[in-house]
C-alpha cells in the first residue's frame, strides 16, 4: 500500500499552481483622494450645501499640506458654479493654485470669473478679480485689462484695493501688454486721494514698484500734503510708505520746511520703531540743505529713540541703538547727557551690549569720562572675552580724544 501523507500536514508547496502573496503598497493619500473625487461627482452631495463646503474645505486642507490634488482639477472648477461665497472663495483659492499646472482647463473658469467680476455683492467682484489677476497665465491677459481697469473706479473700496495689487500683478506677468494698453498708471496716481487708506498704500507700493526702475514715483507738493494731513487714517504699514515718500520731498522754502516738519511731529510719538525710525529719516531728509536746523531736529529726535530703545525687546534695541549711533556720529554732544541710559544690564545679550559699550566711548565727556570709564572697567574682566575687549578699544579710544 501506498504511504499517504497525515492529514494535519501538507506536503512541499507546487510553485506552478500556488499564488505567492506578493509585498505591495497602497498609497493611502491617493486613496483619499480619490474618495474626495467621487463624493464631489456625488449628487446627493451637490445636494447638500453644507456637506460639500466640508468635502472643499478637506480639499483645500490638503493643499495646504503639500498633498496633490491637482487630479481634483474638474470637478473643482465645476464647484465654482454657486452662491456659497465660502465655497467659491475656496474654489478659486484652488484655482490660483493650480492653474499653472493646468493652464488649458483653468481657462474653462475664465468665464465664471469675468461674469462675478460684475457681480452686485462687492465681496464677490473683489474676490474674482483678485483671482483673476492671480492666475499667472500670459493666455489670460488680455481678459483680465477690462475689467482691472473698471474695477480702479469701483464704488466699492475692497474692490479697488484688489484692483491695485492686480495691476501690480499684471506688470509682473506682462509689462509690456501693461504699458502697452496705457492708461493704469494714471489711474493710480488719481488714487492717491481715495478716501480709503488701504487703497492709497496699496497705491504707494505699486507705483514705487513699477516705476522703480525709471524716475521713480513722482513727489509733488500737493500729493504729499494731502497725505500728511491724513496721517491719522493710516496703520503702521500706510505710515511707513508715506513717511518714504516724503522722505524724497525736496520742500522748496523754510516755510514749506517748517509746515511739513509740523504735520510729522506726530509720528515721532508713535510706539511702532520702524514709523519713528522712517519719521526721523524725513526729518534729516527736510533738513538736508539747513544746517542751522539739524541742531534743532537732533534735539528733537532725540528723546522718542531714546524712549523706544529702552522699551524694546534685544533685538529691536540694538536695531535702535546703532541708529542712536548713527546720529552720535553725525551730531557729537547731543546724546551726551543720557550717558546713563548705555550702561549695559546682566540680562541684555552679547550684540546689545557691544553696541552700548560703542555709544559710551562716544559720548564721553570731560565731565562724565571718569564714570563711564569706571563702568567700562567692569567688563574688562567680563567672561566674555570679545566683550572684555570692546571695553578696553573704549577706554583707549576715551583716553585718546579726551585730554
Amino acid at each position: 500500500m501506498a504511504n499517504t501523507a497525515p492529514s494535519g500536514r501538507s506536503g512541499p508547496a507546487d510553485p506552478a499552481t500556488t499564488k505567492v502573496a506578493q509585498p505591495y503598497f497602497i498609497d493611502q493619500r491617493k486613496g483619499e483622494v480619490n474618495e474626495l473625487r467621487q463624493l464631489l461627482r456625488n449628487i446627493n452631495v451637490e445636494r447638500d450645501p453644507k456637506r460639500k463646503r466640508d468635502i472643499i474645505k478637506k480639499v483645500i486642507a490638503y493643499m495646504t499640506l503639500g498633498i496633490d490634488v491637482s487630479r481634483l482639477f474638474t470637478e473643482m472648477i465645476l464647484a465654482i458654479e454657486t452662491k456659497d461665497l465660502v465655497v467659491k472663495k475656496m474654489v478659486y483659492l484652488y484655482l490660483c493654485n493650480y492653474a499653472h499646472q493646468k493652464p488649458d482647463m483653468a481657462i474653462m473658469a475664465i468665464n465664471t470669473l469675468l461674469r462675478d467680476c460684475s457681480n452686485e455683492d462687492p465681496m464677490v467682484r473683489g474676490l474674482a478679480l483678485r483671482s483673476l489677476s492671480s492666475l499667472r497665465l500670459p493666455d489670460v491677459v488680455d481678459y483680465v485689462m477690462e475689467p482691472l481697469k473698471r474695477s480702479l473706479s469701483d464704488a466699492a473700496g475692497y474692490v479697488r484695493q484688489a484692483a491695485v495689487v492686480g495691476v501690480l500683478k499684471l506688470h509682473r506677468l506682462a509689462p509690456g501688454a501693461l504699458a502697452a494698453q496705457g492708461g493704469f498708471v494714471e489711474a493710480l496716481y488719481g488714487l492717491l486721494r481715495d478716501p480709503e487708506p488701504q487703497v492709497v498704500t496699496n497705491c504707494l507700493c505699486v507705483l514705487n514698484e513699477m516705476l522703480g526702475a525709471g524716475a521713480g514715483l513722482a513727489r509733488n507738493r500737493a500729493v504729499v500734503l494731502h497725505l500728511l494731513r491724513r496721517l491719522g487714517d493710516f496703520d503702521e504699514w500706510g505710515l511707513a510708505q508715506i513717511l518714504s515718500l516724503v522722505a524724497g520731498y525736496a520742500p522748496a522754502d523754510d516755510a514749506e520746511r517748517f509746515g511739513l516738519m509740523n504735520l510729522l511731529d506726530p509720528v515721532l510719538r508713535t510706539a511702532n520703531a520702524g514709523v519713528a525710525l522712517a519719521a526721523v529719516r524725513c526729518f534729516l531728509a527736510l533738513t538736508e540743505g539747513a544746517a542751522d536746523l539739524r541742531p534743532q531736529v537732533y534735539e528733537r529726535v532725540r528723546a522718542p529713540l531714546l524712549t523706544l530703545a529702552a522699551g524694546a525687546g534685544p533685538e529691536l534695541a540694538w536695531c535702535l541703538l546703532r541708529h542712536v549711533g548713527a546720529l552720535v556720529d553725525k551730531a557729537p554732544g547731543v546724546f551726551d547727557a543720557d550717558y546713563r541710559l548705555f550702561y549695559t544690564r546682566y540680562d541684555e545679550p552679547a550684540p546689545v551690549k557691544q553696541v552700548k559699550i560703542g555709544l559710551l566711548a562716544k559720548v564721553a565727556n570731560a565731565a562724565t569720562m571718569g564714570e563711564i570709564a569706571a563702568e567700562l572697567g567692569e567688563h574688562v574682566a567680563d567672561v566674555d572675552a570679545r566683550l572684555a575687549r570692546r571695553a578696553l578699544r573704549a577706554i583707549g579710544r576715551i583716553a585718546e580724544r579726551l585730554p
